[in-house]
C-alpha cells in the first residue's frame, strides 16, 4: 500500500463468497494488529438494510478502480449489510422504498441528469409520473 492510503479491515462472511461477488475493497480478517506502520483511523459500523430499504451514498467507490467517485451518488438496495469504504459519506440513514398499489401514481421530478445508460432519459427538472403495479 501506498503512504496515506486507508482501506477497511472486516470479518470474513460467515457463508462463502458467491463467485458473483462484488469487489470490495478490503482486507478480511478476524482479528488485526496494526503494523507498526499504520493507525488506525475509525472503527466502522455496518449499516443493515432489510428487504425494500436503501440507502443513498455520497462519492461512491468504483469496484474497478477502487478509488472514490467525487462528486457522484450510488443508491445501496437491501437486503444487504453496507460498510462505507473509505471516501464515501452517507447521504441519509435507511430509508424505506414506497409502495404504490395499482390505483396510485407518484408525481417524480428530476434533481439531476440521469447517467448515460441509465434506465430512463430525463433531464434535470422534468417531471413524470410513475403508475403503481397492477394487482399492488
Amino acid at each position: 500500500r501506498k503512504a496515506g492510503e486507508e482501506w477497511l479491515v472486516c470479518a470474513p462472511p460467515a457463508e462463502p463468497p458467491s463467485p458473483n461477488r462484488a469487489v470490495q475493497y478490503s482486507d478480511e480478517s478476524r482479528t488485526h494488529m496494526p503494523h507498526v506502520c499504520e493507525t488506525v483511523v475509525a472503527r466502522v459500523d455496518a449499516i443493515v438494510l432489510r428487504a425494500l430499504h436503501y440507502v443513498t451514498v455520497d462519492n461512491p467507490v468504483d469496484a474497478r478502480t477502487g478509488h472514490a467517485q467525487a462528486g457522484k451518488r450510488a443508491v445501496r438496495v437491501g437486503p444487504q449489510k453496507v460498510f462505507l469504504l473509505p471516501g464515501e459519506c452517507l447521504v441519509h440513514g435507511p430509508r424505506r422504498a414506497l409502495l404504490l398499489t395499482a390505483v396510485q401514481r407518484m408525481l417524480v421530478r428530476a434533481t439531476e441528469a440521469v447517467p448515460a445508460g441509465a434506465p430512463g432519459d430525463h433531464s434535470c427538472g422534468d417531471t413524470d409520473g410513475v403508475a403503481g403495479a397492477p394487482g399492488g
